[in-house]
């Protein structure tokens, strides 16, 4: 029944009419992506996202100072296939998406807002961490499933703060099964830091 006890609540960028000229559109498929966003420099070796079978976005739009909290908007969709890496991996006889790489999923979209925005400007060489010692909550009402056709998400930016030697970003987020709500995030925590190298 998902979050919303079976009704079909669009995305806040549809209720509130976001325009093509309030949002910048992503593929990560394209030249873009490939060389901005998963390929990190010498410099900057982890400042990027994961690959391969780890990548679980297909697109996104970013609407800088939009969202509920006016700090930053992302909507982001993932275009399921019945033959996705992840529905054998799961319980046996329980073929869906893992609701860890949901979550995972709503981070991916805060890492390409934050590599889009180049948040991570400041440090010699960042890396994206988790946050230790933060609460988030986690509303968990509904799958995955081989037969869908899509899950997409959103994710309202609530705050970027610098905190000692860590760059924070909290946000809110839901995530849909096809045209259902099925999670809700609260205070979900991104940092980006000074990678170290051993």
């Amino acid at each position: 029944m998902g979050l919303d006890k079976g009704e079909k609540v669009p995305a806040w960028y549809v209720t509130e009419r976001l325009q093509a000229m309030d949002y910048m559109k992503i593929k990560l498929d394209s030249l873009y992506g490939r060389m901005k966003l998963f390929k990190g420099t010498e410099s900057k070796p982890h400042y990027r996202l994961a690959g391969d079978q780890l990548n679980m976005l297909d697109e996104l739009i970013i609407a800088k100072e939009k969202g509920k909290f006016s700090k930053g908007y992302i909507h982001a969709t993932k275009f399921i296939k019945a033959y996705d890496w992840f529905f054998t991996c799961h319980f046996y006889q329980d073929p869906v998406m893992p609701g860890s790489l949901g979550v995972e999923s709503i981070i991916q979209a805060m890492q390409v807002f934050a590599l889009q925005q180049d948040l991570g400007k400041d440090f010699q060489s960042p890396r994206f961490v988790q946050v230790p010692h933060h609460k988030t909550v986690w509303k968990y009402r509904g799958q995955i499933l081989s037969t869908a056709k899509e899950m997409h998400l959103e994710v309202h930016i609530k705050s970027i703060d610098r905190k000692g030697n860590q760059l924070l970003m909290v946000a809110d987020a839901f995530l849909w099964n096809d045209k259902i709500r099925i999670y809700q995030v609260t205070d979900l925590a991104l940092g980006i830091e000074e990678a170290i190298e051993k």
